[in-house]
């Protein structure tokens, strides 16, 4: 589980789903909610099975613990947390999880792709500005 999941997506398919079946040892504490639901997300995001060790009772928690001390990051982490840490109730802020929000990627990105990128950013900050909230994404037609 070392490197999660930021390794993760360097391994084979075959490798993949034997580091999610690997049963995290439970710490009788929050975090064994939180390994629970980055394995299971991590096995979504990636379309394997979710492995069965991430059911056990022990694994879920009575009352959300959102990691967030923050209560607007609180907010947006309940907003926009991924469904397998909503079901557990270990609620990081999602920005957290991985620089590239654990998606798969093919590879760095190109100059082009980059330059699309800063574009689509500059014009939702310009909507944002004239809106008057930094949430505000315009819907595309």
């Amino acid at each position: 589980m070392c490197g999660l999941p930021r390794e993760f997506l360097a391994l084979s398919a075959p490798d993949q789903r034997k580091v999610l079946e690997e049963r995290v040892p439970l710490t009788h504490t929050k975090w064994d909610a939180l390994l629970a639901a980055m394995v299971e997300h991590l096995a979504r995001l990636h379309g394997h099975e979710q492995p069965a060790w991430v059911d056990e009772p022990e694994r879920f928690l009575d009352s959300p613990w959102v990691l967030s001390p923050v209560p607007v990051i609180r907010m947006e982490a309940l907003m926009f947390a991924p469904a397998a840490f909503l079901r557990h109730g270990a609620i990081p802020d999602p920005r957290d999880l991985d620089d590239r929000g654990g998606e798969r990627m093919s590879g760095p990105l190109g100059r082009e792709r980059i330059l699309e990128l800063f574009g689509e950013l500059s014009e939702e900050l310009r909507f944002s500005r004239t809106r008057g909230h930094r949430r505000c994404m315009r819907v595309p037609t």
